[in-house]
Order: C-alpha cells, then structure tokens, then sequence
C-alpha cells in the first residue's frame, strides 16, 4: 500500500503502519471491493496490537490455525491486487 501512495501521491509515504488511513490518504477506497475493504478492518488492528507485546497473548486468543491461515491466503490475494494497480 505504500509503494501504491508513492505511485499516486509521488511522495514518501508516512510512517504509519495504519491501513485505513493510508486508503484514505489514496483515495484506494473507490477501488476497494467490499471483501477488501472488510479484510483491511479485519486485520488493522492485528497490525496494531502486535507491535505491542502485551497484547501478543490476546493475539493468541483470537487466531487459531484456521484462522491465521485464511488471513495469509487473502493478504496474498489482496498484495497480488494492489500490484497489478502499480
């Protein structure tokens, strides 16, 4: 997503790992298909929370193998996406 708002904006893009914030910055939302823009819900605050130990173990609350595995094939879905729009 950020290689997609150096392509739009021709600028470094901020030092936020904050997903909804960059779709907002891009204007990407108008592209987003629903699933997309559910998954980016789904997984901002896993991005979050995991850059912050104490709430690792949350985490493993939440994800199960299935789980885990289900967010690996659409995070691969929506990488392959974003880069066909580079």
């Amino acid at each position: 997503m950020k290689a997609y708002y150096s392509k739009i904006l021709d600028d470094i893009p901020p030092y936020i790992h904050n997903l909804k914030r960059l779709v907002d910055i891009t204007e990407l939302s108008e592209k987003l298909t629903p699933n997309q823009s559910e998954f980016l819900i789904e997984i901002l605050p896993l991005n979050i929370e995991a850059r912050y130990p104490t709430y690792k173990d949350e985490l493993y609350k939440i994800l199960d193998k299935v789980k885990a595995n289900d967010i690996i094939i659409k995070t691969k879905e929506f990488t392959k996406w974003i880069k066909s729009l580079l």
